[in-house]
């Protein structure tokens, strides 16, 4: 599976970063349906965890309707995202029911299966670490920013200071080669 997540992660195209996010969460690259299915959950999440006071940015939410400004809460945009994916959903399904479509609806099953033990905060990724390695890459490279190996190690504990082990971080600087990840020039010790 690395080397399946290195390759995908050399490739620049859009798909190629979406999938190997997938790859390292899931194992695998999930179906439109499946992804459509992980925005849900992802959503619903949002939404239970969101507040009326929280705003998204410095300034509130508005939206328009016709001449008026509605303001709106951050836990009233979650909702709102929330009803947009239900109905994208609800819409797939109707649709097979209409058509007759088994297999669709089998699909829909198998989908909702797939995410039985795969919601948060419970959920392991399959690769954890390169996993956050390719979502903190695709944050420095659009910033064109650089991370010392340290600072990619305390990334990876969550935070939290790390001594620096006797092979100078050998293995953690292998993955971030493979992945490509943006590493600065560390400062080199003299050996006395």
């Amino acid at each position: 599976m690395a080397g399946q997540i290195v390759a995908l992660a050399n490739k620049d195209d859009v798909h190629s970063r979406a999938s190997v996010l997938d790859l390292c969460k899931f194992g695998r690259d999930l179906t439109e349906l499946e992804q459509r299915l992980r925005s849900y959950y992802a959503s619903i999440e949002e939404l239970e965890m969101a507040t009326e006071d929280k705003q998204i940015g410095r300034a509130p939410m508005v939206m328009h309707k016709g001449n008026r400004k509605i303001n709106l809460s951050y836990r009233s945009m979650c909702k709102m995202t929330v009803r947009h994916i239900e109905k994208g959903i609800c819409d797939i399904f109707i649709d097979a029911m209409k058509r007759n479509d088994a297999d669709k609806i089998i699909e829909i099953a198998q989908a909702v299966w797939f995410f039985k033990d795969k919601r948060y905060p419970m959920f392991k990724p399959i690769d954890r670490e390169r996993g956050l390695l390719l979502f903190a890459k695709a944050r420095l490279d659009f910033h064109e920013q650089q991370w010392t190996i340290r600072e990619v190690s305390e990334y990876l504990s969550g935070g939290k200071k790390v001594e620096t082990p006797a092979d100078g971080f050998s293995a953690l600087r292998r993955k971030c080669r493979e992945l490509n990840f943006p590493l600065a020039e560390s400062r080199k010790r003299k050996i006395k």
